[in-house]
Order: C-alpha cells, then structure tokens, then sequence
C-alpha cells in the first residue's frame, strides 16, 4: 500500500534505526528545506495579487492662446482673481480690486499685454507681459502666469510662455526677462539666471529673419 504520510513523517520513520550523529545531521538538513506550505501555492496559483491596472492617460487638452483684450474680456474678473490669488494674496499688499483695475488695463500691440489659454468657451490660463525698470532700462517682463491646479501638467504653461516671446518677437523686442518657474520653460527657449533676482531669467530674442 502506498504510504501518504507526509514527507517529514516518513523521514523521521525512517530516521529511527540511525545512529545519533547521522539523525542530527538529517535533521539540520531537514530545517533548511523550506516548507511547502498551502499558503503559499495559493500565493501562486489560486490568490494571485490582480495586477495593478494601468494608470489612464491624462486626456489631452487642445489650447489656443489668445489676446485677453477683445472677445475674452469678459473673463478680465477670472483672470484677475487667479492673478490675485496665486501671486498677491498673502503676499503684497494690493487688494483685489487694485489687481482687477490693473488687469483690465492690456492691449495687443504695446505693453502690458494679457494673455489668455483658452479650450472651447473655458478660459483656463493666463500671463502678462508687463513693462519692467532694470538696470536703467525700460524692459518686458513675462511675468503672473496663472494656470489651475487641474490644467497642470498639460503644457499650458509652456505655450503661454512661446506665445509671449513670439508676441514680443513681432513688436520689435530683442530681449525679455521671465518670472516663472523653469520647469515650465519650453526647450527652444534659451535663458539663464539674473543675478539678485529670484526666479527671473533673461532670453535673448533672436532677430526676425527677412527675406525677399
């Protein structure tokens, strides 16, 4: 007959007529071997951990960058009030009808300009352009870029800022100056720290090429 005790129990049945030095060695052995325990052929065949499902991608968002002044006007008391908001409140003393006056002062084709990032009929982003004393010098500063926290990461904040320089570009700017975070600098744009000043860098606007 065919003998089902487990694999321990017929080892030491066995282990009975051995002299003591040879019992100890086995048994040493014996407790190396790991246990096939039913825990954990269930881990492996019948429990397996469900993989961890995919991370959905994030939707992309089609943005166009417009000019506030014009047909987005109407959104001149969101734009001032992520303005305030996200770089005066808690932070300078300006009130937020002294951020929405200022606001509601942009143009197209001189400083400050406003932009806005817009999908559809949403507004959801904006930035300035603002004239800033330097050194002396009279020079534009891209500066108060406001995006939602849920727009984040979606590249807005990189387009506003291209868009900003090709305004520039078109009006005759050879250089400005930009208060943001880096991490938000698209890469054809080259710039570098200003010295005393946190979180501004310098971009050198390359000439417009014209051809005939």
């Amino acid at each position: 007959m065919e003998d089902v005790r487990p694999l321990k129990s017929r080892i030491y049945a066995m282990l009975r007529d051995c002299n003591y030095e040879e019992h100890r060695q086995v048994l040493e052995l014996l407790k190396k071997l790991k246990p096939e325990t039913s825990s954990t052929t269930k881990t492996r065949v019948g429990f397996e951990k469900p993989a961890a499902a995919a991370a959905e991608p994030k939707q992309e968002i089609h943005v166009d960058i417009d000019y506030l002044c014009g047909k987005w006007m109407h959104c001149v008391g969101q734009v001032a009030q992520w303005t305030y908001d996200m770089h005066f409140k808690g932070k300078r003393p300006e009130s937020y009808e002294k951020v929405l006056a200022s606001t509601k002062i942009c143009y197209a084709a001189m400083l400050p300009i406003r932009l806005v990032a817009v999908s559809g009929a949403d507004c959801i982003g904006s930035i300035s352009i603002i004239k800033h004393e330097h050194e002396g010098r009279t020079v534009p500063l891209i500066t108060f870029m406001c995006v939602p926290t849920k727009f984040k990461g979606a590249g807005i904040e990189q387009k506003l800022i291209s868009q900003c320089v090709r305004v520039l570009k078109g009006l005759g700017y050879r250089e400005t100056y930009i208060k943001a975070d880096k991490q938000f600098f698209p890469d054809d744009i080259a710039f570098e720290q200003v010295k005393g000043l946190q979180g501004v860098f310098y971009h050198a606007i390359p000439a417009r090429v014209v051809t005939y």
